[in-house]
């Protein structure tokens, strides 16, 4: 068989596969303007669609802090920045955001990546290559994103049960006694984009001490969210100065995109000159820095988007238990509505948009484990009681029509058991203060 017939055999027989298990994607296209959003129009079908899928958590995508920066950037400077940072690509923007982000986390220095993926992926593969040779041990929570799986592959890891103290130390004790000499680096998210749920920093930091290991904590789904200065839940939970590296994101709460990491100036400069994923692509464009840069500014006031997504995370819990929707409740402002079988999941989505004009997303494997899907509800600050509303009814009825509520909750309920939503962060809103 030649190679272009097997490459055929083989991506028809993969697709395949993920069809028969429930598990192929669909994109479905949303046309937003700065007037209606959160309202958009769903493409295919020309009506409005009130959107519960975007991770543009304040609406800052669609105002004029971000808006007029990015304008105001094409005019000045043009589009593209020409290059990668060590071939012309460099410029005043990328130099202020950096040291404004080292400023804001407390830390020595920044590095811009063109997103929190890559910014996960450079980190990650700079510390391996740093302590190639001396055996460097990784403890990673088991509900890590695939950004943090992937880079891990090659390396000696241990993976700990989800935001589960007990059993990290349990494997720092192991690797200290059999490996006392390795270096330990625990990477865990500070909010984790598939529940919500949010780790105990303070505890991860005391076992690092006691360990002698280092942190990194990915915070992109937090920052610009929690804490005085905007840096995401270590600085909610009064423990930014013990977090070795953070890695941050700007397509979240800022409304822009990309990503970057701050650190000791020593660790920040080595990653400027060892990481593939920095040296061998183009920076980002003029636009979209500025809107970072203008969005981050605009962040560290503690602008009053915060308190209003707030309300509004709230508030949508409450219609949940009102309307009796099986949601997971973590106590982060992403909010799982458990259904189980991805197929269904899918389904319910496509119903909630055609029946009842809302946009919402599926997550099943393997973003989430094997038959523990979910609709992923994301409140934002933008949407009224009126949208939330409508949300949560025609939840309540296509979940009746599914059958869903029952099993939704027997899930909830074995999550509880088995210790994965810890009855302390069941409190509304916990991180939140």
């Amino acid at each position: 068989m030649n190679t272009q017939d097997l490459l055929q055999q083989l991506t028809s027989a993969n697709l395949g596969r993920l069809k028969e298990n429930g598990l192929y994607r669909k994109f479905v296209a949303i046309q937003h303007d700065r007037v209606n959003f959160p309202v958009g129009i769903h493409i295919d079908s020309g009506k409005p669609a009130i959107d519960f899928a975007s991770s543009d958590y304040l609406g800052l995508s669609v105002s004029d802090v971000t808006v007029e920066a990015a304008i105001s950037a094409v005019q000045n400077n043009g589009v593209g920045s020409g290059g990668s940072h060590n071939l012309g690509g460099r410029y005043p923007e990328l130099e202020e955001l950096e040291i404004l982000l080292a400023n804001q986390h407390s830390k020595g220095g920044a590095l811009l990546f063109n997103s929190g993926y890559a910014a996960n992926i450079g980190i990650l593969g700079s510390l391996s290559l740093l302590f190639k040779g001396k055996n460097p041990i990784f403890f990673s929570d088991e509900w890590n994103h695939r950004s943090i799986i992937e880079p891990l592959r090659s390396q000696e890891k241990r993976i700990y049960s989800h935001n589960d103290i007990k059993d990290l130390e349990a494997k720092l004790a192991e690797a200290n006694h059999t490996k006392p000499d390795s270096p330990k680096i625990i990477v865990f998210e500070g909010l984790y984009s598939m529940d919500g749920s949010v780790p105990n920093i303070k505890a991860i930091a005391d076992l690092a001490k006691k360990y002698g290991a280092i942190i990194i904590d990915d915070e992109v789904h937090a920052v610009g969210m929690y804490g005085k200065n905007a840096c995401g839940i270590c600085e909610e939970q009064g423990v930014l100065a013990d977090i070795d590296i953070i890695v941050g994101g700007f397509g979240k709460a800022h409304g822009s995109t990309g990503g970057y990491v701050v650190g000791t100036r020593e660790l920040v400069d080595y990653t400027r000159s060892f990481c593939p994923e920095f040296i061998f692509t183009s920076s980002s464009n003029h636009p979209t820095i500025s809107a970072s840069l203008a969005a981050t500014k605009y962040l560290m006031t503690n602008p009053p988007e915060r308190q209003q997504h707030k309300e509004n995370v709230a508030r949508l819990k409450r219609l949940f238990e009102e309307n009796g929707v099986p949601f997971a409740d973590f106590s982060g402002h992403i909010i799982p509505v458990m259904i189980g079988d991805a197929e269904t999941a899918k389904d319910i989505a496509s119903d909630m948009l055609e029946k009842h004009g809302v946009f919402v997303r599926a997550a099943f494997f393997p973003s989430v484990p094997a038959g523990q899907a979910r609709l992923r509800i994301i409140p934002n600050a933008r949407h009224t009681e009126e949208h939330l509303q409508q949300l949560a009814s025609g939840l309540r009825e296509v979940l009746i029509e599914y059958g869903i509520i029952q099993i939704g909750q027997a899930m909830i309920n074995e999550l509880e058991k088995q210790g994965n939503i810890p009855q302390e962060e069941r409190k509304p809103d916990a991180v939140h203060r």
